[in-house]
C-alpha cells in the first residue's frame, strides 16, 4: 500500500521531474515568456493557466483579472496610487515641519521663562 501511495504522489524523487520541453511549449501557446524561470515557475504557471480554464469553464473567470492580463498588476490605478502616496508624504512633511516650528517656540517660549527677558 506504500508504494501506491508513493507512486501517486508528486512528491517521490522519480516524480518530482517534470518535462521541461512539453511544458515551455504549453504555456507558449499562451504567450507566456518562460526564458529563466525555474521548474517551480513553470508549474506555477501551468497551474494558473489550468486553473483559468477551470474558472471560465463554470463561468466565474469573467470578473477576476490576473497581474498578466493587465500588464501590471494594479486594476490600472497606479496613477491614483502614486498621487495618494504623493500626497500622504507631502501632508507628513508639513505636519512634521509644523511640529518642529512648535517645539522651537515651545523651547524659546520657556528660556525667556526661565532666564527672564524679551530677547
Amino acid at each position: 500500500s506504500d508504494s501506491s501511495s508513493s507512486s501517486s504522489s508528486s512528491c517521490t524523487s522519480q516524480t518530482n521531474k517534470i518535462d521541461r520541453t512539453a511544458l515551455t511549449s504549453e504555456l507558449a501557446t499562451s504567450n507566456i515568456d518562460t526564458t529563466g524561470l525555474s521548474d517551480y515557475e513553470l508549474l506555477r504557471l501551468r497551474n494558473i493557466k489550468r486553473n483559468e480554464a477551470k474558472l471560465r469553464s463554470l463561468g466565474l473567470f469573467s470578473g477576476i483579472t490576473s497581474k498578466a492580463a493587465n500588464g501590471n498588476g494594479n486594476d490600472g490605478n497606479k496613477s491614483e496610487r502614486v498621487k495618494k502616496a504623493a500626497e500622504t508624504r507631502r501632508r507628513n512633511k508639513m505636519l512634521a515641519r509644523e511640529r518642529v516650528e512648535r517645539h522651537d517656540r515651545e523651547m524659546e517660549e520657556l528660556r525667556r521663562r526661565k532666564y527672564g527677558g524679551d530677547d
